[in-house]
């Protein structure tokens, strides 16, 4: 598995900047040789698990604030 840091930091810069940032991650998935898809696909799984733990945190907070 290659170093996984810049696939992460190059996935943020596509989800920030990119207008349609689900046909850009996939273009680059594609266009990948194996070794670095696998390597994509768990920086993407990463991602994902970030922003759900970022969605419950805020949910939590929001939920106490209504009491």
């Amino acid at each position: 598995m290659n170093n996984i840091i810049p696939v992460v930091t190059e996935i943020e810069n596509i989800l920030q900047g990119a207008d349609h940032p689900e046909k850009t991650l996939y273009q680059r998935y594609c266009t990948s040789g194996a070794e670095l898809r696998e390597t994509f696909v768990l920086a993407m799984i990463g991602k994902l698990i970030e922003q759900n733990r970022r969605l419950q945190s805020g949910a939590s907070r929001a939920h106490w604030m209504t009491y």
